[in-house]
Parts: C-alpha cells; structure tokens; sequence
C-alpha cells in the first residue's frame, strides 16, 4: 500500500493521486501537492470508499439490476455470468456469507435470462426436487457460452448462404418477369433497346464534340 511504503515521501504520495481517476481525482482537486495534504487525500479517500456498508450496498445494486436477457446470444449470456461473479466475489470479499446464498441467487439470475436459456435450464433439472445450488447454474451458463461459440462460426455460414440464395431467387424472378414483357409486349421492348441506342450516339456525339 502507498502509505504504508516507508521508502516514499509524503509529497511523492501526493503526486501519485495523479493515478486517481474519475470521482475520486475530483475530490481530490483542491489540494496542493504538499507533505502536510497527504493525510487529507488518504482520509478522503478512506472515508469515500473504505465504506463497508457503502460497498455492500453497491455491489448488492448492481444484482438485483441486472438485465433482463431477450436474446439467445453468448455475448449477453457471457456479460451477465461475469457481472453476477464478479459481484458475488466482491461480496465475499467484503464478509459476506455468500456460500449461503444459493436459493436466492439461482430464482434471481434464472428469472434473468432469455426463455430458451431458461427452457433448457428447466429441462437441465429435469425432476429434482431439490433446489439447485449456484454453482450449478454457474457451470450451465459456461457450457451454454461454450456451446454457443462452437456453432457461431456455422450459423454465420449458413446466413451467408441464405443471403445469397436469396440473391439468386431475385434475380431469378426479375428474369422471368422481364422475359414475360418479352413475350407479352415486344413493342416495349423494341422501345427500350431504341432508347438505348440513341442515348448511346448522343453520348459519342457529345465526347467528339468536346475534343
């Protein structure tokens, strides 16, 4: 820690606060880069976010808001496994009995996420009767993440191909209506093909000129 670090002068603590970003370097504005000023930086920011209960709080926030999923993707199903551990650590960090939490933990996330993660989880139970621990639910939302990436690459594939058959079925329909006209009207095509050539002499008429 910097100020147990025997080796550094209270002015050279100070001008570490230039490290200090956000929130934290604001409160910190206001004080000249002395020995003296340290001890107020520290207290500051001891006071601000050394808060037990002020963390607690957050990281407790930041579950009961997480998002609720509406697609099927390992990208969102990824972003909300690692918001749910990364404050489930936090809180363990904190004191927090954590290990106790299982019941709530898994009703909370499960009702999170889209309805064909949460069909298949239901389905991943089956009949127990018992209420599943959080781990367990942590390890199906990896194996679904996993899952998810194997096949990306052959989903992108096949809506490649489907974009082109598309493509082709377009064309494939103007073609025949064109060839439809050909038969029906001839006139409107004879019209057209004219049209063409006179814009085409026009054209050439136009560039000689220019030379």
């Amino acid at each position: 820690m910097v100020h147990e670090d025997q080796s550094l002068t209270n002015v050279e603590r100070m001008h570490l606060s230039s490290c200090v970003k956000g929130d934290a370097s604001n409160a910190l504005d206001h004080l000249a880069v002395t020995n003296d000023n340290f001890a107020i930086a520290w207290n500051i920011l001891v006071s601000r976010y050394d808060n037990k209960r002020r963390l607690i709080t957050i990281h407790l926030q930041s579950l009961f808001n997480l998002p609720s999923l509406t697609t099927e993707t390992s990208n969102d199903l990824r972003m909300l496994r690692d918001q749910i551990n990364k404050a489930i650590q936090a809180l363990s960090n904190l004191g927090c009995a954590t290990e106790h939490w299982d019941d709530w933990l898994v009703f909370l996330v499960s009702q999170k996420l889209d309805k064909s993660s949460r069909k298949a989880w239901d389905l991943k139970l089956g009949g127990t009767v018992d209420y599943p621990r959080y781990r367990e639910l942590d390890q199906f939302l990896a194996s679904r993440i996993r899952a998810f990436d194997a096949i990306a690459p052959v989903i992108a594939t096949e809506k490649a191909h489907t974009s082109k058959k598309k493509i082709h079925l377009t064309y494939r329909i103007y073609r025949s209506v064109f060839m439809l006209i050909v038969q029906s009207e001839p006139s409107i095509v004879s019209m057209f093909y004219v049209s063409q050539t006179n814009s085409n002499v026009l054209n050439s008429l136009k560039i000689r000129n220019a030379v």
